[in-house]
């Protein structure tokens, strides 16, 4: 019983945070889709696998 109460208490004090948790969250996606936009509209070539390459390729202790 004093479990629930507990968790009651707890989750009426976080209810208040969750609001802006979530614009935050939200915030962030809409930021990381504008700068993905951006780069693709700069150039629609996809650079991660020439990188993975380079670094596929990169010689034991070079480039640290």
């Amino acid at each position: 019983m004093v479990a629930a109460a507990y968790a009651k208490d707890l989750l009426y004090r976080l209810a208040p945070i969750q609001g802006p948790i979530s614009k935050h969250g939200e915030d962030e996606a809409r930021e990381a889709r504008e700068a993905r936009e951006i780069l693709e509209w700069i150039t629609p070539i996809n650079y991660g696998p020439r990188q993975s390459d380079f670094l596929r390729r990169r010689q034991p202790g070079t480039g640290q």
